[in-house]
């Protein structure tokens, strides 16, 4: 036998296969999930052409709008501009500036031999 027989004999036992388990998982659908896979099945049998139509056209357009080589193209980049100087010298924060925060007093819920300080 050649290999292009078994081949075939492998290919047609598959599709045998594949035939046999969608003709049982039907048989179980209601018809309602059986409207529903026609419908995928039909709107994936629609599209795939379609979308191997469009993706030709598209191949085909842009190989005939290839753009002619031309020389690059050539930027021109200024320098930044000078920092700007400070109008007044930098102060550093010194504690004496801000007020200190008030004492805070916290009560301990169920504590009753709590020594306020």
């Amino acid at each position: 036998m050649s290999s292009r027989v078994s081949v075939a004999i492998g290919a047609l036992a598959i599709t045998g296969f594949a035939v046999t388990l969608a003709v049982m998982i039907v048989n179980r659908l209601s018809d309602q999930q059986v409207a529903v896979l026609t419908g995928a099945v039909c709107g994936a049998g629609l599209a795939l052409p379609l979308g191997l139509a469009l993706g030709a056209y598209a191949a085909a357009s842009r190989r005939t709008r290839r753009p002619e080589q031309s020389s690059p193209p050539i930027i021109y980049m200024t320098p930044p501009p000078a920092p700007v100087a400070p109008a007044s010298p930098p102060r550093s924060i010194e504690l004496d500036d801000y007020p200190a925060p008030a004492r805070r007093a916290f009560n301990v819920i169920g504590d009753s031999d709590f020594d306020e300080e």
